[in-house]
């Protein structure tokens, strides 16, 4: 578990649209998870490491380090390893899907979102 609360499942949502973030937020909240969030790949690797959270929703664009980079650096640490990574890109660019699960995202969303089944994944 995460070391924000024991008990309660933590999400950490990177992504630099806020409405996007506002809009994941209360889907998790749905599900009963806790939410954090980062607006960009930097910030969220600091909340990564600092939260440790139990899920990472991630966009792949970003400025300041993209989802690539945050997720092969996240999978290079011990408390990375397993924790899921759901990326998520507008893009139907099948080499940038397949670029991210090298780098070790657990499952893609394509954007737009089919807010019904996000809880599911």
């Amino acid at each position: 578990m995460n070391a924000h609360n024991r008990h309660t499942p933590l999400a950490l949502i990177v992504d630099d649209d806020d409405t996007m973030r506002t809009m994941i937020r209360e889907v998790m909240e749905q599900i009963g998870l806790v939410v954090e969030e980062a607006e960009d790949g930097a910030l969220g690797l600091d909340r990564f490491h600092a939260l440790r959270p139990d899920i990472v929703l991630l966009d792949v664009k970003m400025p300041n380090v993209d989802g690539f980079t945050f997720c092969s650096q996240v999978r290079n640490v011990p408390h990375g390893k397993h924790v899921p990574i759901v990326m998520m890109t507008a893009t139907e660019d099948t080499a940038s899907i397949e670029r991210g699960y090298h780098v070790g995202a657990t499952d893609f969303v394509r954007k737009p979102i089919h807010w019904s089944i996000l809880g599911h994944r």
